[in-house]
């Protein structure tokens, strides 16, 4: 499944002007792609604009946002975008397919007119109503799915914006250990045709040590069963932070799945799972009413009891 470049630069070329937005709690895969969708639409006489809401960043999106204030790109709180908008604004939404996890999902409201590009899951609350979607999950980025477009395009883009796309891929790939195909590959080569920055580049994945402790608790907890690891946290994580754990659970010996279940509000818990492929984490996700596919999965599940969804989990196992 390719991505239709063709009618993407349409719907850009036939907009009024372009709004570009992410998740919330935005991290370098969504602030590079963003970045880059930016160059495509400006590239393509358009008044364009980075919506970000965030306020608070982690080190290396708030290093990477630093650097960008010198390349001219307008990134604005949506208060100020949104006095912009009319009947024909375009807006790009990256990374992210799902309405309550947007930078300000009020903006479906009042925009029409819009475009999906993702490689995450969907679910129940994904967006429903679009002029376009793309969402491959195969794919280790989106970040990489951008730059398919970019190469078609023929567009240039900074050295800085690259960098900031190396680290979305290496972050969203465990350092290029998991979800990898040839294009990612060719992805990183082409990147670095454009200057991406090595030592620019070790600076903006660069961890936050109190939460790389948090990781190591969980991790250091782990239960293994036969070739599954099984882990499970005692405390409110962001997502990112349980994915990351069950990639490095699967990094051990002998591991050829993860499961790391953790709390990511009061009353939901989430299972991030992982697998080197002879396991199918979609299908034991999906009986927790989540998806994914046959390597990286997850789910969310209303409950207040980890204990209860860990048990669960065991049983689908047959552990």
């Amino acid at each position: 499944m390719e991505i239709d470049v063709k009618k993407i630069t349409n719907v850009i070329e036939k907009s009024s002007n372009v709004i570009i937005t992410a998740h919330k709690n935005l991290d370098l895969d969504a602030l590079g792609s963003m970045l880059a969708m930016y160059y495509i639409s400006t590239s393509l006489n358009k008044k364009t604009f980075i919506l970000l809401d965030d306020e608070k960043f982690e080190f290396g999106v708030n290093r990477a946002l630093e650097k960008v204030s010198d390349l001219n790109i307008t990134i604005d709180k949506s208060k100020k975008i949104l006095k912009t908008t009319d009947d024909n604004t375009l807006l790009i939404i990256l990374d992210v397919n799902k309405d309550y996890l947007l930078q300000n999902n009020e903006i479906l409201n009042k925009i029409k007119k819009v475009i999906i590009i993702d490689h995450h899951i969907k679910g129940n609350t994904s967006i429903k109503n679009y002029l376009y979607e793309y969402i491959n999950t195969e794919e280790s980025s989106t970040c990489e799915i951008i730059l398919d477009i970019i190469n078609k395009l023929n567009i240039y883009i900074p050295s800085h914006i690259a960098t900031v796309m190396l680290a979305g891929i290496a972050i969203d790939t465990n350092n290029f250990y998991l979800k990898t195909t040839i294009n990612t590959y060719e992805a990183l080569a082409k990147l670095k045709t454009f200057n991406a920055d090595s030592s620019e580049l070790q600076y903006l994945l660069k961890q936050d040590f109190s939460k790389y402790k948090e990781i190591q608790k969980i991790v250091i907890n782990t239960k293994f069963y036969n070739d599954i690891g099984i882990s499970f946290g005692r405390k409110i994580y962001d997502k990112e932070d349980i994915a990351k754990s069950a990639d490095s659970i699967l990094l051990f010996q002998g591991v050829e799945a993860s499961f790391v279940i953790g709390r990511v509000s009061k009353d939901e818990i989430g299972i991030s799972a992982r697998s080197l492929g002879n396991l199918d984490v979609q299908k034991v996700m999906v009986e927790l009413g989540g998806g994914g596919h046959k390597t990286d999965a997850a789910t969310q599940i209303k409950s207040s009891n980890i204990k209860e969804v860990y048990n669960k989990l065991l049983e689908i196992l047959k552990i």
